[in-house]
């Protein structure tokens, strides 16, 4: 990151992936960071979906976050007892993920599960 972050020198340019990712870019100045001064200087969007990030959109830094559910136990289960017992699944799964924004992030953020 600290050498993406020194070739690209417009904030405009910067995208970045994760939360701890967004995160770093965010913060303020720092040696070796780029300066952001205030939220809203840089466009961010997380891909996490978890409390730190719904905090960051309810605190200005984060313009959304786009959920990557790490609970999916229950539903590889649930398949997999399927196929033990012979019975078909679906060959395409979908995780329950959303993309969240910071108008409804204040209300939800008590739900997130990580």
């Amino acid at each position: 990151m600290q050498a993406f972050l020194k070739k690209y020198t417009a904030p405009k340019d910067v995208q970045a992936c994760s939360f701890t990712m967004t995160i770093w870019v965010s913060a303020p100045s720092k040696p070796s960071r780029r300066p952001v001064s205030k939220p809203g200087d840089l466009k961010i969007v997380s891909v996490d979906g978890t409390r730190g990030g719904f905090q960051a959109m309810i605190d200005g830094w984060f313009q959304a976050d786009v959920e990557c559910n790490p609970l999916l136990g229950p539903q590889v289960m649930e398949m997999a007892l399927k196929l033990m017992n012979g019975q078909p699944v679906d060959k395409n799964t979908l995780t329950n993920e959303t993309v969240y924004y910071p108008d409804k992030a204040a209300a939800l953020i008590g739900s997130r599960q990580y």
